[in-house]
């Protein structure tokens, strides 16, 4: 089983707004799903929901993004939150 390696998403605090930390973290998807080299997707979020999360994208809208950009890849591997 090969697991792409997750990005940690503290990287993208220093990055701009939320948009420029999603085109950022979209740009290393794409890497990653136009590779083929995995069997499953890894994604991180560190940090607790109930304490919010200082770089501006919720949890939910970071795994909807990534579900979006592997449906406009055409990747069908298992997400895997780790």
């Amino acid at each position: 089983m090969v697991v792409s390696a997750g990005i940690a998403c503290e990287f993208f605090e220093r990055l701009g707004d939320p948009q420029q930390r999603l085109t950022r973290l979209k740009q290393w998807f794409d890497a990653v799903f136009e590779s083929r080299a995995f069997d499953a997707i890894d994604m991180h979020d560190y940090f607790v929901p109930e304490e919010g999360n200082p770089w501006g994208i919720t949890f939910g809208g970071y795994i909807r993004a990534v579900k979006g950009w592997m449906n406009e890849k055409a990747v069908r591997a298992p997400l895997w939150i780790t």
